[in-house]
């Protein structure tokens, strides 16, 4: 019997050593857990609202074996031109679905982000990096874009834009090859998101670059840059397509209405939270801002040794990702090897044979620390404590999520046959059009939607703004979140003849006077069972947890061992039942809340105190809003509330 032939020993004491030395470094461990942590961040539910119109859109091309060129999907926007950029990603997504369903494109994106951090290291390890400065600049950089860690062809153009960066890294170090991936890479990437010019920028700069060296440009790269430009226009829509992504530079104008009602349009050095609301992620913005300014600092004093595309990009990155909270990635995935290369350079001194620097080692107990606290933070990642701490509802798992998505309220128009256009939010609005496909007034496409009717959207949330848009376009059902549009709850209750027809802890949807007869009226008091709300001695309730001992570094060390939720179902519909006058429901889900959570959060004091005055049970709200102060001793507004009741 034929056997392998054992290999050599000393390839195999040689490969014994290497993995030797590398699990006996901390600051392998740490660049590890770095990857473990990227995988936990990404392994989330999909929360983001756009996939709804990728899908819709790819199952639109399938059908018809053709790309759109007109809006047929809202009846807000319907006949607008639509050059669909992502048509390629859309298709993708769409088979995907087919092929796994929901699971399967969350799986995808998860391995497309973790591509993206891989040939990032790829690039950091050209260089020789050592791998604690990987590890300790990779990780502030995780936690500022983990936010965007979502289902969309941005991702795919975080690999392409890496891919090419790697591409010409590798070509200056002699390897041609990579040479002829731009242009297949080019190809791709114009039909699949219009931030496919980023990639002639960087080319752009390598090619001054050498030009600035040598006092010419290299015709090979000059071939492969004129090749990447050309080929961009194998597209569906020609020259419009490479013209496109100019003309997306306008949602970035600061007296633009996109810029200033889209949030993640917003600047990361201009976003901020209502003062002192916990509903803000301060933490990943902070990152930003410290590392982007450490990352410039770095660039800056090594800046004769840096190459004219390291400071160029890096100032080019760095201004792109100050536009936009959605553009954090864009800075740091390129420029972390410039930062990384300066920082050794840095550290390295002169103590070897003359001329030569060594690069500095920190003790190994500083990596075993990093180690330690990448692991901690994976815990609080993996148990979802590090979520909420800043209130943000994300779920670890496959598929979508249902407590930000529209699913439920989806499933309910589908099976009930709605067919007649609905009135939504623009967030709600492409999942709806995948789930129902009735005509919605207005989805995320907003270089579809168009400035006149956002416009007009915005001016439903003002007084009386939502019976004009009825009485012009007679919509007959409004689909909506009703904690997030508490203006349109507002108004539908003081519209004649309007009712509430399905609710759940996410979505209302309202019928016109005379429509969905069939169909009775509910309210929150009717979904009271269903969040397991009952019957209770509330002041017995409210004295158990006001003065149950509390640990504050008790519950701090539970964020690492069991999972954390925040009861943000009974938050939501509390604060429905209170804009609708149902005072006595409203506190009960707070109540529930307040136990859910075994009095952790002053905002939850806070809005049942703020039922118990409307009640006009001042003890009680007087005393939670004192449990608010003792919590929160900062927070706004508390006092003059006390003296009020």
């Amino acid at each position: 019997m034929d056997t392998l032939p054992a290999p050599p020993p000393r390839l195999f004491n040689k490969l014994l050593s290497r993995f030797s030395l590398l699990i006996s470094d901390p600051w392998a461990w740490s660049l590890g857990l770095c990857f473990a942590l990227v995988f936990l961040f990404a392994a989330r539910k999909n929360i983001d609202f756009d996939l709804g119109f990728h899908l819709s859109g790819g199952r639109w091309i399938l059908q018809h074996l053709d790309v759109p060129r007109q809006d047929t999907f809202t009846f807000g926007a319907a006949g607008h031109a639509y050059l669909d950029s992502q048509w390629l990603y859309q298709v993708m997504v769409f088979l995907l679905n087919k092929l796994g369903g929901d699971p399967l494109l969350s799986i995808s994106h998860l391995a497309l982000i973790l591509l993206a951090f891989g040939l990032t290291a790829v690039r950091l390890s050209l260089d020789g990096c050592p791998r604690w400065i990987q590890s300790l600049l990779i990780l502030p950089a995780i936690l500022a874009m983990e936010i965007r860690f979502l289902a969309r062809p941005e991702v795919l153009s975080w690999v392409f834009l890496i891919s090419v960066l790697l591409s010409l890294d590798l070509y200056r170090r002699g390897r041609t090859a990579g040479l002829f991936l731009l242009p297949v890479i080019h190809l791709l990437w114009v039909n699949v998101e219009g931030l496919f010019p980023l990639g002639w920028a960087v080319i752009a700069a390598y090619l001054l670059t050498g030009y600035f060296e040598k006092h010419r440009l290299d015709p090979a790269l000059l071939k492969s840059f004129f090749a990447s430009i050309v080929v961009t226009l194998v597209n569906p829509y020609g020259f419009q397509a490479l013209s496109f992504p100019f003309f997306l530079l306008t949602r970035f104008d600061p007296m633009g209405i996109f810029k200033n009602g889209v949030s993640e349009l917003q600047s990361p050095w201009t976003a901020s939270a209502v003062p002192d609301s916990p509903f803000f992620p301060a933490f990943l913005v902070n990152s930003y801002r410290v590392l982007s300014i450490v990352f410039l600092i770095l660039v800056f004093l090594t800046l004769r040794r840096r190459k004219f595309h390291e400071y160029s990009l890096t100032v080019f990155f760095f201004v792109l990702s100050s536009l936009a909270i959605r553009n954090v990635p864009l800075f740091f995935l390129p420029v972390l090897p410039y930062a990384a290369k300066s920082a050794r350079e840095l550290f390295s001194f002169g103590h070897g044979e003359p001329g030569e620097r060594i690069p500095w080692t920190p003790p190994k107990w500083l990596g075993k620390g990093a180690a330690v606290f990448l692991f901690l933070l994976c815990l609080r990642v993996a148990t979802g404590a590090y979520y909420v701490s800043d209130r943000r509802m994300v779920h670890s798992g496959w598929g979508m999520d249902g407590s930000h998505l529209p699913l439920r309220a989806g499933a309910f128009l589908r099976a009930n046959h709605f067919e007649s256009p609905l009135l939504n939010n623009m967030a709600f609005g492409g999942f709806l059009e995948w789930e129902t496909q009735a005509p919605v007034f207005i989805d995320g496409r907003l270089e579809v939607m168009g400035e006149d009717l956002f416009r007009r959207y915005r001016q439903t949330y003002g007084l009386g703004g939502l019976a004009e848009l009825y009485r012009n376009t007679g919509f007959q059902t409004v689909v909506y979140d009703h904690m997030a549009d508490i203006p349109w709850t507002k108004q539908l209750l003081t519209l004649p003849g309007w009712r509430m027809i399905y609710l759940d802890d996410l979505s209302a949807i309202w019928a016109a006077p005379g429509s969905s007869a069939a169909f009775l009226t509910v309210s929150p008091r009717d979904l009271e069972k269903d969040w397991g709300i009952a019957p209770l001695d509330e002041d017995k309730v409210l004295q158990e947890i006001q003065t149950r001992p509390r640990s504050a570094l008790a519950e701090w060390l539970d964020g690492f061992l069991f999972p954390q939720r925040y009861p943000m179902p009974c938050m939501r519909l509390g604060s429905l039942a209170y804009e609708m006058g149902d005072f006595a429901t409203a506190r009960d889900y707070f109540l529930r809340a307040l136990v859910l959570s075994e009095g952790r959060y002053y905002e939850i004091y806070y809005n049942l105190a703020s039922a118990y005055a409307k009640l006009g049970l001042k003890e009680k709200a007087r005393s939670c809003y004192q449990s608010v102060l003792t919590l929160n001793p900062s927070a706004p507004g508390v006092s003059a509330q006390m003296q009020a009741l």
